[in-house]
């Protein structure tokens, strides 16, 4: 099994191996979650390239 995360190198885990994931101390405010469903952005998209 292979592990990547953000783009990074991707690592190989053993069979047998163990992953552990923690919330970590600190926070980042770099993401912004938008409200629109796949479903919105898929009917924006195709109006664009019909319209």
């Amino acid at each position: 099994m292979l592990l990547m995360c953000d783009g990074a190198e991707a690592v190989s885990i053993p069979p047998g191996g163990c992953v552990f994931i923690e919330k970590a101390d600190k926070t980042a405010d770099f993401i912004r979650i938008k409200s629109d469903t796949f479903a919105d952005v898929l009917r924006n998209k195709m109006a664009q390239r019909n319209g």
